[in-house]
């Protein structure tokens, strides 16, 4: 939106897995925007080596309350060098930064060259590792954002709650919520007959992401039904998730499909009836967040069969009718919800046009990205 705005945008990124790489750039060609991109993973050997050895060092030495800003810069971006040489020779008016080693570059850059920076809070990284700071990353997060939190021209967060979370614990005022949500008009929601579809989706399908509840929840299932996952399927993973859906008699029931561009997703799940969001708040973090996932089915009109997490209830506070909420790890309560579905065809099409409706006049970027410009304008120098 920001390039539609009128501002001449630059993304500088950098990627450490060859399979998303291939994607980004698939979908960087259809894009109006400059971009510049550190392939790590294409790096050598010993570049990579050298850059970890650094790294571990340099949060032990952050851990040790050494607080010297090229030290924590190494801790998150020991890498940094090619990026910082990028931003000198773009010179930008401002950085938006959304990673931990986004955040650490721009505080390296303000610092050497005056450029103000933003901070969007995709997730309530302190928390991230566990439900306290107890552990490495969690405190090595907590020294970034100590510092990074009053330099910001301003901050944003993906979610009430984790902008709540942040203002409690750092003390900074004025977080702005600003959700990852998604075009209201941007997907007509396919009408179906026949058995219940479900769909999940992730960048990676793997372990501790609530799918083994939604497998042993479709085991108990009667009626005619069918469950999709997409997503990068990892070779240490696959074989124990296909085992895990034979053993429970799904085999033909379920389809495991590749990732696939962004800007498909939401046809991909305008297909189903039902988008089940399954975070198990093992962590701070899964408890406050409010997933891209959630909002995407909101969007396609799906009916929303979500894990009972501070985020997700907010979002279906917000129109109970849409869905179902369920404690992690309930795999009863998640399967009566999917059952009543199966039974109560009419049922799930109120649900799915409770979703349609609030996306339309809640729950969609169009509200967000008038508030999103207006923070950007207002912090932009003068």
């Amino acid at each position: 939106c920001l390039d539609a705005a009128g501002f001449d945008v630059t993304v500088i990124g950098f990627q450490t897995l060859p399979w998303q790489s291939s994607l980004d750039g698939e979908l960087l060609k259809s894009k109006p925007w400059k971009s510049r991109v550190l392939t790590l993973h294409n790096c050598s050997w010993l570049r990579r080596w050298k850059w970890k050895r650094c790294r571990i060092r340099a949060q032990e030495r952050v851990l040790l309350e050494n607080r010297d800003l090229d030290l924590l810069c190494d801790a998150f971006a020991p890498w940094r060098k090619d990026v910082l040489a990028w931003i000198a020779e773009i010179r930008p008016d401002m950085i938006i930064c959304h990673t931990l080693p986004g955040i650490a570059i721009a505080i390296s850059t303000h610092q050497r060259l005056g450029i103000p920076f933003g901070i969007d809070l995709e997730d309530y990284h302190p928390g991230e590792h566990g439900m306290d700071e107890s552990s490495r990353e969690n405190q090595m997060a907590r020294v970034l954002l100590e510092k990074s939190l009053p330099l910001a021209a301003y901050v944003t967060a993906a979610s009430p709650q984790i902008a709540d979370e942040m203002g409690r614990r750092f003390g900074r005022r004025g977080i702005i919520p600003i959700l990852n949500s998604f075009e209201a008009k941007a997907v007509t929601s396919i009408s179906r007959e026949g058995g219940l579809s479900m769909f999940w989706f992730s960048q990676t399908i793997g372990p501790k992401r609530g799918l083994e509840d939604a497998i042993d929840a479709c085991a108990r299932l009667h009626g005619d039904f069918s469950l999709t996952l997409m997503g990068h399927l990892p070779r240490g993973y696959a074989q124990e998730i296909r085992n895990r859906i034979a053993a429970r008699g799904l085999t033909q029931r379920t389809s495991i499909l590749p990732w696939c561009l962004p800007d498909r997703l939401m046809l991909e799940a305008a297909r189903h009836d039902v988008g089940l969001a399954l975070e198990l708040a093992n962590t701070l973090n899964s408890d406050l967040c409010i997933s891209n996932k959630i909002l995407l089915y909101v969007a396609s009109g799906l009916a929303i069969a979500a894990s009972r997490t501070r985020g997700q209830s907010w979002v279906l506070e917000q129109a109970p009718g849409m869905g179902f909420l369920y404690l992690p790890g309930d795999v009863s309560a998640l399967a009566a919800g999917l059952q009543h579905w199966i039974d109560d065809r009419e049922g799930l099409r109120k649900a799915r046009e409770h979703a349609r409706k609030i996306s339309a006049e809640v729950l969609c970027w169009e509200k967000e990205k008038t508030r999103f410009l207006e923070v950007v304008r207002r912090s932009m120098p003068k």
